[in-house]
């Protein structure tokens, strides 16, 4: 409990709070020797010390984490620990020892059953790593966190990865990309992005392509409607089920009809 307490005062970003309540709950696993909810405390104050600038600091208490979880056999607990551990390293510019991190934190969580928390580091490499990484391993993370957070319910996850994908785009121009032009398309190469950015935004929109429209850019949602019907008709599932319009209980009358039967005879005055 005070573990989650300090977390979500992280979040506030409220570090004062947040010490205080890791430090009670310090003291109570270390009386239990509880060595494992003591490792999860410590990776939470690592989070606490990358969000305050202490990098240095939290980098080594998040180590001292991943020792001690490896040893316990939590292996969420532990993908979670090297994910921190990833970032406190990136942010230090350990960069290949990050890298190398971020990957096992995805392999681990991955082997416990646990695509969320897999995907998540594949996120995370992709936000810190990015622009250090070639095209193709840049395509490959982004894909493989695609796959893993497919069912995620976390909206801000998948918007996080909506704009890893478009990061793509931009950065495929810094590093040389080392493609198989056997039977290569540009027009289908060009579809696969545009589909997975469109499936992103349906996902976020709850499936409604007004929403998702918006989300993309487009001016109006007839375009992303035209794009499902004919470019992406496998997306088509992704979207609500289209709600037709009752037709009005009044038959719609023909002008002339209309004067008839104003100026017949039996007509109301």
């Amino acid at each position: 409990m005070e573990n989650n307490l300090g977390f979500l005062f992280c979040v506030l970003g409220k570090p004062m709070q947040a010490h205080d309540h890791l430090d009670r709950a310090q003291a109570l696993f270390t009386t239990l020797k509880d060595s494992v909810n003591l490792a999860q405390t410590d990776e939470t104050r690592a989070r606490v010390l990358l969000a305050e600038g202490r990098i240095a600091e939290a980098e080594k208490m998040v180590r001292a984490a991943v020792q001690t979880l490896e040893r316990g056999g939590e292996q969420s607990l532990l993908a979670e620990a090297l994910t921190t551990h990833g970032i406190a390293l990136a942010r230090l510019r350990d960069l290949d020892q990050a890298r190398a991190t971020f990957q096992r934190a995805v392999d681990v969580a991955e082997q416990a059953g646990d695509p969320e928390g897999a995907g998540q580091a594949s996120l995370v490499l992709v936000e810190h790593l990015g622009s250090h990484l070639s095209n193709d391993d840049l395509y490959l993370a982004v894909q493989r966190a695609g796959r893993l957070l497919e069912n995620s319910q976390d909206m801000d996850a998948l918007r996080r990865l909506g704009r890893s994908a478009c990061r793509i785009l931009s950065l495929i121009h810094d590093h040389p990309c080392s493609l198989d032009w056997t039977n290569f398309s540009f027009k289908r190469a060009v579809l696969h992005y545009e589909s997975e950015l469109i499936s992103l935004a349906l996902k976020e929109a709850g499936g409604s392509v007004t929403k998702a429209a918006h989300l993309l850019g487009f001016g109006h949602h007839q375009s992303l409607l035209a794009m499902l019907n004919n470019r992406h008709k496998n997306l088509r599932d992704i979207r609500k089920p289209v709600r037709r319009r009752r037709r009005s209980i009044f038959r719609r009358l023909d002008p002339v009809e209309i004067k008839n039967k104003s100026g017949s005879p039996g007509a109301e005055k």
